[in-house]
């Protein structure tokens, strides 16, 4: 199974052997992904040297609404919401 970001259509799929591609999420302005190797890690990075050092991910997703309020003050119209979680690795790749 593998997970991907199009940012051009703005959505999260999710594609499976011999199954095709299925959208799980749209309107999904960003996706990101930071990287910690060390419990004391504070500051993370988008590149790990050694993947398998890996500990811990946050991610962080921003959606926002499909359709503009044109009666919503903020900038473009559009509401937003930003949504950050770390995932704990359980089985890291050994090196």
């Amino acid at each position: 199974m593998t997970y991907s970001y199009d940012p051009v259509h703005k959505t999260i799929k999710r594609s499976e052997s011999g199954k095709g591609e299925e959208i799980l999420a749209d309107n999904i302005e960003s996706l990101q992904f930071r990287y910690y190797t060390s419990p004391t890690d504070e500051t993370g990075t988008d590149a790990p040297a050694n993947p398998g050092a890996i500990e811990r991910i946050r991610v962080t997703v921003t959606a926002r609404t499909g359709v503009a309020d044109p009666e919503f003050g903020g900038g473009d119209g559009f509401r937003r919401r930003q949504i950050t979680s770390y995932i704990k690795v359980r089985n890291p790749l050994t090196p």
